[in-house]
């Protein structure tokens, strides 16, 4: 059985649809108000309604349509990808995909939630509209993602390790970076090769005068913040510097 994280299991898989096998949508118009929870792959190239349910699935999630509606739902896939193309896409919820890449496109985007996942990539034709609802999730940072065989004891943990990153608190910590691109005031992102140590990155910003203030232990990225107050031009210098170490795999504004 693969799983996800004991709320969400809690809240909207104890009841679901189990399917051992690839589901297929085969109805001009798919309306699931009941949680489906699918060992392998899910697709649906047709009008899609998702209702205060969820859809988890073991590997990808393929939806080709012209209407997505997702309210108050989860799409989640263990270790696949999330992949959608619909014209007009909706969701308020949670798209997770921990190990691998949502990607998102249609004329018009709205985004009222969080997406979780190694890559995240979004082109709107018209429009695009994200909303962070942070509340999604209340209680379940902290919890174990693993994807077990069903049956079989839960020996295959994946564990995220330490995780925690820190919030803008108001519209002043964005600045403009130009070139149309908005940027966290003094922060940018690092991601480093994995046999880097949390010490020699802490040591390192250190010498810039600056903090690890978010840190994702699974894939080894870093959240930088400067201490003091640095122009555009000083930042992207900073990140120039950081990205000449030959063990920093990225770095770059924090979009």
């Amino acid at each position: 059985m693969l799983r996800l994280m004991p709320n969400i299991e809690k809240k909207y898989i104890a009841n679901s649809d189990y399917y051992n096998e690839d589901y297929v949508s085969e109805n001009f118009n798919e309306n699931i108000n009941k949680s489906k929870y699918c060992a392998c792959s899910f697709s649906c190239s047709n009008f899609l309604s998702v209702n205060n349910s969820a859809i988890m699935v073991g590997g990808d999630v393929t939806i080709k349509n012209q209407v997505t509606n997702m309210n108050n739902a989860i799409l989640a896939s263990i270790v696949g990808d999330i992949y959608i193309e619909s014209n007009n896409f909706s969701a308020d919820g949670l798209i997770y995909a921990p190990l691998g890449k949502v990607y998102i496109s249609g004329d018009n985007v709205n985004v009222s939630g969080i997406i979780i996942a190694q890559e995240i990539i979004i082109e709107g034709r018209y429009n695009v509209n994200l909303n962070r609802k942070a509340n999604i999730l209340d209680g379940l940072m902290e919890e174990v993602i693993s994807a077990v065989k069903y049956g079989a004891e839960d020996t295959d943990e994946i564990d995220i390790g330490e995780l925690y990153y820190k919030e803008i608190s108001s519209d002043d910590d964005i600045v403009y970076a130009g070139d149309g691109i908005y940027c966290v005031r003094n922060q940018f992102m690092l991601s480093v090769n994995e046999d880097i140590s949390f010490a020699t990155i802490n040591e390192l910003v250190s010498l810039y005068d600056a903090s690890i203030v978010g840190y994702i232990e699974l894939t080894n990225d870093y959240q930088i913040e400067i201490n003091h107050k640095v122009e555009i031009d000083e930042l992207l210098a900073i990140i120039e510097d950081f990205s000449n170490q030959v063990f920093v795999s990225r770095a770059d504004l924090n979009i």
